[in-house]
C-alpha cells in the first residue's frame, strides 16, 4: 500500500476514534450535566413531619437535610419539624441543603415550693414561674399559721408544663379556732347576718342582683359554701336579691 493511502486511512481511523470519544463524553457527561443544570426542584412541605420522615422526603428529591435549632413548641410533638429553610414551594437546584428546625415539645418548668407561704405570695411566685394556682382547699393545722399553705398538689422540684395549675391547701389555724360555715342560702340577709355573728364569722362582700321570682334581700349564693371549715377571721361573701328600695342601693349591714 502506498504511503499516501496509508496516511489517509490513519487519519480516518483517528477521526473515528475522536468522534466516538466525543460522542461518549457529550452523551454521558455534558448532556446530563446540562439538563440537570437547567432544572429546579420544588421544596416539599416538611412542617409536622418527624426528622427521619423529612430526611427521607428530601433524599427522594435529591435534596440534603440539615438539622438546625431545637425550640420549645406546644403545637407540635417533640422531634417534629416546625420551621424549614427554604420554605415549602421554593424552587431550588438538585443537591440544595434544606435546614430544619425541630420542636423540643412543650416547655417545662421547675415547680417551686409554696409551703409556709401566704396564698398571695404563692400566687405571685407561681405566676413568675409560669404556673397558676389551681383548686384551693382549707384544713385546720397546728403546725402552720392561719392563711398559710400547708400542702401543694405537685411536689417541689418536679417538672410541670407552663400554665399548669397547682392545687394548694391553706391552713385554717388550730382546729379549736375553726368553725363550720352555716347554710345561708334562701334566708333573709338580716337572718344570715345574725347566724354569721353567732358563729363568730365576719360577713364579707354582699353583691346584689335583680330577680323577680324571689323576695328582695334573699341570699341566693354564699362563699365559702355551707359545711366548710373556715378560720374565724375568714369572711363569708354573699349574693342576695336586689332590694326593692327606689334608689336600688344594696342593703346595709353591720361590719
Amino acid at each position: 500500500m502506498k504511503p499516501a493511502r496509508k496516511k489517509f486511512f490513519k487519519k480516518i481511523l483517528i477521526s473515528l476514534v475522536l468522534f466516538l470519544l466525543l460522542f461518549v463524553v457529550c452523551n454521558d457527561f455534558l448532556l446530563p450535566w446540562y439538563v440537570e443544570h437547567g432544572t429546579t426542584i420544588e421544596v416539599p412541605d416538611l412542617v409536622g413531619l418527624t426528622y427521619d420522615q423529612a430526611v427521607s422526603s428530601l433524599d427522594s428529591l435529591g435534596l440534603e437535610a440539615r438539622k438546625g435549632d431545637v425550640r420549645p413548641d406546644k403545637e407540635h410533638p417533640e422531634g417534629t419539624v416546625i420551621v424549614q429553610n427554604p420554605v415549602f414551594g421554593h424552587q431550588v437546584k438538585k443537591g440544595r441543603r434544606v435546614y430544619l428546625t425541630l420542636s423540643g415539645g412543650e416547655e417545662l418548668v421547675d415547680i417551686p415550693s409554696v409551703r409556709g407561704r401566704t396564698l398571695r405570695d404563692a400566687t405571685f411566685l407561681l405566676e413568675r414561674t409560669g404556673l397558676r394556682i389551681g383548686e384551693i382547699l382549707h384544713e385546720p393545722s397546728d403546725e402552720y399559721p392561719e392563711n398559710t399553705i400547708v400542702a401543694q398538689g405537685r411536689e417541689p422540684g418536679t417538672k410541670g408544663r407552663k400554665g399548669s395549675l397547682i392545687d394548694v391547701t391553706v391552713s385554717l389555724g388550730p382546729l379549736a379556732l375553726s368553725v363550720v360555715v352555716p347554710e345561708l342560702i334562701g334566708r333573709p340577709l338580716s337572718e344570715a347576718r345574725r347566724m354569721l355573728d353567732s358563729a363568730g364569722i365576719p360577713i364579707g362582700n354582699v353583691t346584689t342582683i335583680p330577680a323577680t321570682d324571689l323576695l328582695p334581700n334573699t341570699v341566693i349564693e354564699q362563699y365559702p359554701h355551707s359545711g366548710e371549715l373556715v378560720g374565724r377571721a375568714q369572711a363569708v361573701d354573699l349574693v342576695v336579691v336586689q332590694g326593692a328600695d327606689k334608689d336600688n342601693h344594696p342593703p346595709e349591714y353591720d361590719e
